[in-house]
């Protein structure tokens, strides 16, 4: 749906942004974006007039990540446009910083204490911290999304997006009926087997569940008592 009418107005300035995803053949994930600002009219910037339609800056990041969603590379490269030709592209290598980091777990913070202000390029940030949702949406059953290792048995670790939108809030309905739903399957899975018998025993349906934990602010797999 698109929003209301405005005011009457023109257009003065345009920030696109694109993201996209690819899954590579040594089994990680390749996170690039790319921002470009362009004015409708010419704009005097420190190095003289950049003429309308032409970039102010476009400015792009890679990030790579495992299947665990860390990363392990970030690199952006010499561009053609920036503010401050000659200086922007200094703060290049800074990107480095980002690796070893869980795109999963505080990367906002991570991001702004290692390369905020001064220590990075304001409009990579912008591309940097985008990097978790963009992840997300693209790898989601793909890449473990929980944070448990291979070994680890299979619902015990929680979903890293929960609690971390209006929608997935932990008190929500929907997080309730999911924390309801996990519960039946999980006492499924744990009830004893009854003795063998000449009938054809029948597999258990498959449930898929969003939450497959139930270790959620004291809620734990035995105790019968759910929010709301």
């Amino acid at each position: 749906m698109p929003l209301p009418p405005s005011a009457p107005r023109r257009a003065r300035h345009r920030r696109a942004i694109d993201v996209q995803a690819f899954e590579r053949e040594d089994g990680l994930w390749d996170i690039e974006a790319c921002l470009t600002d362009c004015n409708v009219r010419d704009t005097q910037i420190a190095t003289g007039v950049r003429p309308a339609g032409l970039p102010i800056q476009e400015l792009r990041l890679r990030v790579t990540i495992d299947r665990q969603m860390n990363v392990v590379d970030a690199q952006s490269p010499a561009v053609k446009w920036v503010s401050y030709p000659g200086h922007c592209e200094d703060a290049n290598p800074s990107d480095r910083a980002l690796i070893g980091l869980d795109l999963r777990r505080g990367l906002w913070h991570a991001v702004t204490e290692r390369l905020g202000e001064a220590a990075g390029c304001t409009h990579l940030t912008d591309l940097r911290v985008l990097s978790p949702s963009a992840a997300s949406q693209a790898c989601v059953g793909e890449v473990s999304q929980t944070g448990a290792s291979d070994t680890d048995a299979a619902g015990d670790a929680m979903p890293f997006q929960l609690d971390r939108c209006h929608a997935l809030k932990l008190d929500g309905p929907w997080s309730r009926n999911s924390i309801r739903a996990g519960m039946a399957t999980r006492r499924v899975k744990s009830a004893p087997r009854r003795a063998a018998s000449c009938a054809k025993p029948r597999q258990a349906p498959h449930t898929a569940i969003f939450i497959p934990t139930l270790r959620l602010k004291g809620i734990t797999h035995e105790d019968s008592r759910v929010p709301g």
